[in-house]
C-alpha cells in the first residue's frame, strides 16, 4: 500500500521545481532526527500535549514525511488515529510550495483508508494552516478558546462537509 501512497504523492508534486520528493511512512521512534527538525522549523505553535504524542506514537498513529532525493528531510506531518492531536512541519527553505497541503492530504487520506474521520483544530490566526485546511477542501465547522505558553487564542475544528 505504501508504494501506492508514494506514487499518488509523487504524481501531485511532479513539478516541484523540477525536484521529486521521497515519501516515507514513517521514522524510527528512537531517532531524534525528527523532533530536532520540528523543533529547528516549527513556527512554535504545536501545544506540549501534542508533542508528547509524538513522542508516544504507536503503529496506528500516522507519520509520512517528505525527503529530498539525497535524504534531505523538508516536512513531517503526523497526527494519532482519532486525529485529536495533529502537526505539520515544513523546512523554511521549502515553504509554498505545496509541501504542506501534500502532506495533509495524504494523512488525510491515510485515515480515510482506514475508515477514520480526519478533523483538524487549527489556531484561527494561523493563515497558511488555514489555506491548507481549504485547499484539502475541509471547511470551519466549530471554534472555541484555548490557551498555551503565549497566552489564550481561538482553534477553529475543520473537517470535510460530511463530517459536521
Amino acid at each position: 500500500m505504501l508504494s501506492v501512497i508514494k506514487i499518488k504523492v509523487l504524481a501531485l508534486l511532479e513539478d516541484l521545481r523540477g525536484r521529486m520528493l521521497e515519501w516515507l511512512h514513517s521514522f524510527d521512534k528512537e531517532d531524534g532526527m525528527l523532533e530536532i527538525f520540528i523543533q529547528d522549523h516549527s513556527d512554535r505553535r504545536i501545544r506540549q500535549e501534542t508533542m508528547d504524542f509524538f513522542r508516544n506514537r504507536t503503529e496506528k498513529d500516522v507519520v509520512v514525511t517528505a525527503t529530498l532525493p539525497g535524504g534531505e528531510l523538508v516536512g513531517v506531518t503526523a497526527c494519532n488515529e482519532e486525529s485529536q492531536f495533529s502537526f505539520t512541519v515544513v523546512h523554511r527553505e521549502y515553504r509554498k510550495k505545496g509541501i504542506a497541503t501534500a502532506l495533509v492530504a495524504l494523512k488525510k487520506d491515510i485515515l480515510t483508508s482506514r475508515g477514520k474521520h480526519f478533523t483538524s483544530w487549527v489556531a484561527k490566526d494561523n493563515i497558511a494552516s488555514t489555506k491548507v485546511m481549504r485547499k484539502i477542501g475541509l471547511i470551519e465547522v466549530d471554534n472555541e478558546k484555548r490557551r498555551r505558553a503565549a497566552g489564550e487564542y481561538i482553534a477553529v475544528k475543520y473537517a470535510p462537509i460530511a463530517q459536521r
